[in-house]
């Protein structure tokens, strides 16, 4: 149980770095298509700035791990709500 709330801890900690990470990219390069290199780009600013954090209670490969499945997630919610469109 342990191991389960540090890791919810690290997400929910994680949330709105990735979040904002994710609006700024888009504001950035709006355009479809560039979905895997959005991605990259938002994994490696925050693993970045999670670099330069001391004390850290996770490794950079856990918290980029992270990063993905919040991304992952956010950006499909913001889909389905229609804030980011799609080309047709």
């Amino acid at each position: 149980m342990t191991a389960f709330l540090a890791t919810f801890r690290l997400i929910i900690s994680l949330l709105p770095m990735t979040v904002q990470a994710i609006q700024q990219v888009e504001q950035i390069a709006p355009a479809a298509g560039l979905g895997t290199q959005k991605l990259d780009l938002v994994k490696g600013l925050v693993a970045d700035a999670a670099a330069g954090a001391p004390g850290l209670e996770a490794t950079i490969e856990q918290i980029a791990k992270a990063v993905e499945a919040i991304a992952s997630r956010m950006v499909a919610f913001l889909n389905a709500i229609g804030v980011f469109k799609k080309s047709a």
